[in-house]
């Protein structure tokens, strides 16, 4: 045997091998590339946001103190109005041109399934209430002044009741239930808004005269959040198909101003109020005790929960950065998601449109 080839052979053979891993590794680089496995691997994701000013959903990715918003979904329609689950796992909206219901059920990748079309609901709807985990809906539909109910979302959406509006009255303020059995409504009358409960068993009842409700949140042991943008307080009605016990949590003396919007913790002990007249979100417990004001100089809209334990969205996609409220065990913070380069040209674009040419000319570009 000639034994000065063996270091020739070996060489070839690590040669062979290499040349055998790198053809591998191209192979799995284009699998992947090619969408085989490359759609499965993505960062953090803390929700979804509807913007109105495009017709589109957008994802919000990230954690919090650090996001940005993603690229918009690719639907083929655009929406009217949208309601986005408190799990981030769907979306109920209204398209444009034909006002038809439609299901968007976000999938693991980047992309929604295909949109379902919900027809047996019919078109015109102007509002939609979800339930605290996503499994009902309220849809409000002005012209015929009803009120449709679908439950079994997201995965078997059925209409499973009607409330007739002309009985009920047009209501300012919603929330139901998971199971969709149980609606609370707020109807403005002469003296303030009063506040009624709906079920298939026991008809419409009231709950009583509040000033001027903004918001209402049903709790999953069935306790009602009110707040009330009259007397500038939060109320929390207790067992409201029992005792139905109002007790009030917080007003005017305890930082609550203008309440536009009220939420509960994932456990349901604490509440958050966004209010309006002192750009703040008060923090407070169901059992008393003081509250904690979080000062966001802005003006809240919402606390729409996002996909993170205790952090809610406080605005609407605007010209603006869109603002996130974190609550913690140690700190409560209000955080923000920068424009992208396209929204923010596109706002530059508008103020420069509304302002007269001279003071186009010499202040913005």
């Amino acid at each position: 045997m000639n034994f000065d080839l063996l270091p020739r052979c070996r060489r070839a053979g690590r040669m062979r091998s290499g040349v055998l891993l790198l053809v591998a590794g191209s192979s799995l680089l284009a699998g992947l590339l090619a969408g085989n496995g490359w759609s499965q691997i993505r960062g953090p994701q803390l929700g979804y946001v509807f913007d109105e000013s495009q017709g589109i959903l957008r994802p919000i990715l990230g954690v919090p103190g650090a996001s940005r918003l993603g690229d918009p979904l690719n639907l083929g329609l655009s929406l009217t109005l949208a309601a986005i689950s408190p799990k981030q796992d769907y979306a109920l909206g209204v398209t444009q041109g034909d006002g038809m219901l439609v299901l968007v059920i976000f999938g693991e990748g980047d992309q929604p399934r295909p949109v379902q079309n919900i027809g047996s609901v019919g078109p015109g709807a102007s509002h939609i209430s979800l339930s605290s985990e996503g499994k009902s809906a309220a849809v409000l539909f002005p012209e015929s002044k009803s009120l449709r109910i679908l439950s079994g979302l997201p995965d078997s959406p059925l209409l499973t009741g009607e409330i007739d509006l002309r009985l009920a009255g047009f209501p300012e303020a919603l929330a139901l239930d998971n199971e969709g059995k149980l609606v609370l409504l707020s109807v403005p009358e002469t003296q303030g808004s009063r506040i009624s409960m709906y079920s298939r068993e026991t008809g419409l009842q009231s709950l009583g005269i509040f000033g001027k409700v903004s918001a209402l949140k049903l709790s999953g042991d069935r306790n009602v959040l009110v707040a009330d943008r009259g007397s500038h307080e939060v109320s929390l009605i207790q067992d409201v198909l029992g005792g139905a016990q109002r007790i009030r949590l917080a007003a005017r003396e305890d930082g609550i101003d203008d309440p536009v919007a009220v939420a509960f913790s994932i456990e349901e002990r604490r509440v958050f109020v966004a209010n309006a007249g002192s750009r703040s979100i008060a923090s407070l417990s169901v059992d008393g005790g003081p509250t904690a004001l979080t000062f966001c100089d802005c003006t809240p809209t919402t606390l729409e929960r996002l996909d993170s334990d205790g952090v809610f969205r406080l605005t609407e996609l605007s010209e603006k950065p869109l603002l996130m409220f974190e609550a913690s065990a140690t700190e409560n913070r209000v955080l923000f998601v920068p424009l992208d380069d396209a929204r923010r040209d596109r706002a530059l674009r508008e103020r420069r449109a509304d302002l007269p040419v001279t003071v186009r000319r010499s202040r913005l570009p």
